[in-house]
């Protein structure tokens, strides 16, 4: 109840705009006073009733006075949100830091979490002027039982912590809230002084207003970055859990120890490992993009190259071929979320070489994607295989050349006859 009263503090308003004021005739400020603090009053119980009658009901606390519980719950939450209330009305900012501080003290202090006899003496010493303290003593006293009148003890104690709050509320509080406005006043000038030597407020606002809204950029890219890094290294895992092991033992614990990636990470991006099968896609350096190619014999060879290097990034082309013969849905649905852009982009540069008259338009060219796909899987095995052992120097694997030697094969029968 303590936190809920310090969060209350810090999200509502504690003070009336003016133009409510005017609404109500501008009533006087004790009555702005204790009127506005009805909000937090009625929102204290709230968080009260449902915390303890929770207590009560589902998690079953067997208490001797179940209404007197209740009650102590009441008060307690009165007392607390008013205390908050109280000081951050009168101190502004600086109530609600004087708030955190009793919460930490009531926290250590309060004999709630540990006895006082094993606390430092100054805390047992404070433990009487906390409101937690007798709070706790009154619930106690309504589960286990009342001795010597001890629950109405409390209960009065944490009433005597109203009167002092009423003298600063409505007496020391005006003079306070003048300080305070005098306070900032004078604090927002000597900034603007000093950081704009005697400018004008304005533009002292807008300077930090450009600067803030720079700061969050920078700290969006590169949380941004960093998300995209996790995302990769999990995509990675999976994928070499699923070449080297089958979709079977694909699971968060082996996904996080092969990645490094802390378990509830992965948890906070996928439900279970099914969801991350279904929302995972091989790892490629970006699909290729071929407007900036001429529909020539050259141009057929570059875009052959970055198809490869587009797929041959990393655990890409070996995923990708991976999925493909798998019979698995998720599998295929993830070769599809991959394929299918870059056979759009293929088929795209072929038909604006059929518009140019340099290929020929009587070819199916979403089944010559798919051959010349084939062709670089092929090509990607073969020089695995001749990896095994030392790779003499000065000769070029297969895999190099692939896109010039494919260019070669495919240009005599895919160019026009004007072209040749």
């Amino acid at each position: 109840m303590g936190v809920g009263s310090l969060l209350m503090a810090v999200t509502l308003k504690t003070t009336v705009s003016r133009k409510v004021r005017k609404e109500l005739d501008d009533p006087k400020p004790h009555q702005l006073f204790l009127g506005h603090y009805g909000v937090f009053g009625v929102i204290g119980l709230l968080q009260s009733t449902f915390s303890l009658g929770g207590s009560l009901l589902f998690l079953h606390v067997q208490a001797v006075h179940p209404l007197l519980f209740m009650l102590s719950g009441w008060v307690s939450s009165l007392v607390f949100s008013f205390f908050i209330y109280t000081l951050v009305a009168s101190f502004g900012n600086v109530g609600k830091a004087i708030g955190v501080l009793f919460l930490v003290m009531q926290i250590s202090g309060a004999n709630g979490a540990y006895p006082l006899a094993v606390l430092p003496k100054i805390i047992s010493g404070i433990s009487p002027f906390l409101p937690a303290t007798h709070s706790i003593t009154a619930m106690r006293a309504a589960i286990g039982g009342i001795y010597s009148n001890d629950y109405w003890f409390a209960i009065g104690a944490l009433l005597l912590f109203i009167p002092p709050l009423l003298l600063i509320g409505l007496l020391l509080r005006i003079p306070l809230v003048k300080f305070n406005h005098w306070y900032v006043s004078k604090l927002e000038s000597t900034k603007d002084r000093g950081m704009m030597g005697g400018t004008t407020q304005e533009g002292t606002r807008k300077t930090v207003q450009k600067t803030t809204q720079e700061d969050v950029g920078t700290v969006r890219g590169r949380r941004e970055r960093l998300r995209e890094q996790t995302d990769r290294k999990i995509m990675k895992a999976t994928l070499g859990i699923v070449i080297s092991d089958g979709i079977g033992a694909v699971t968060i614990e082996e996904v996080a120890r092969r990645s490094g990636v802390a378990k509830t990470t992965i948890y906070r991006r996928y439900r279970n490992a099914d969801d991350l099968l279904q929302r995972i896609q091989p790892e490629v350096a970006g699909l290729p993009n071929f407007n900036d190619l001429k529909p020539s014999r050259s141009g057929l060879a570059t875009m052959l190259r970055r198809i490869q290097d587009c797929f041959d990034s990393e655990l890409g082309l070996k995923a990708v071929g991976v999925v493909l013969s798998s019979d698995n849905a998720t599998l295929k649905a993830i070769a599809a979320q991959v394929l299918a852009p870059a056979e759009e982009r293929f088929v795209g540069f072929m038909e604006r070489g059929i518009a140019d008259g340099v290929f020929q338009n009587r070819l199916d060219y979403t089944f010559l994607f798919s051959t010349v796909l084939g062709s670089m899987l092929a090509c990607k095995a073969l020089a695995g295989q001749e990896a095994g052992g030392e790779r003499q120097s000065g000769k070029e694997r297969k895999s190099d050349s692939w896109a010039e030697n494919m260019a070669t094969l495919l240009w005599p029968n895919v160019c026009a006859e004007s072209a040749r």
